[in-house]
């Protein structure tokens, strides 16, 4: 794991060294060699196939009741026949993810203004939500659930 310098001013040149332990052993390597492995690890897990697991998981971390899809079904109607349908839609997430597959009707997104006062006379004065198909919500969690993984070396906790 990459040691950051302490105190918010300070900052890195490119070529100075950082300590990192990879396998148990301390090393110190540039911070140019440090994003370089760090941008082609994160290449790779994204371009890497997706599996029936990654799908489950998705579904399992979203929200069952958040916001209903444009044909108005919930994220938990997903969750909960899954043992119906599951496999037709694991099949089509699978497609998109790794056969860059998909469909017309599943990127349609609608943008529905939820008015945040009686009378609005600003756009502020509204809250947008939007509202697209639960399969591509699915496809998009799993893409974003990939580089998890890494946000321990590129995100500072302070």
């Amino acid at each position: 794991m990459a040691r950051r310098p302490k105190g918010r001013n300070q900052t890195l040149s490119p070529k100075s060294k950082m300590q990192v332990v990879c396998g148990g052993k301390r090393m110190r390597i540039s911070k140019e060699s440090l994003y370089l492995t760090l941008g082609i690890f994160f290449l790779q897990l994204v371009q890497q196939e997706a599996w029936v697991g990654d799908i489950k998981e998705a579904l399992k971390q979203m929200q069952p009741l958040k916001a209903p899809s444009l044909n108005s079904i919930l994220t938990f109607f997903y969750q909960k026949y899954w043992h119906i349908g599951g496999k037709e839609v694991e099949s089509l997430v699978l497609d998109i993810l790794n056969n860059g597959k998909s469909s017309e009707s599943l990127n349609k997104i609608f943008i529905y203004l939820i008015l945040k006062c009686k009378t609005p006379r600003n756009p502020i004065e509204f809250r947008p939500i939007s509202l697209c198909n639960v399969v591509m919500k699915i496809v998009t969690k799993c893409l974003v659930n990939r580089p998890k993984s890494l946000l321990p070396f590129l995100v500072d906790e302070e």
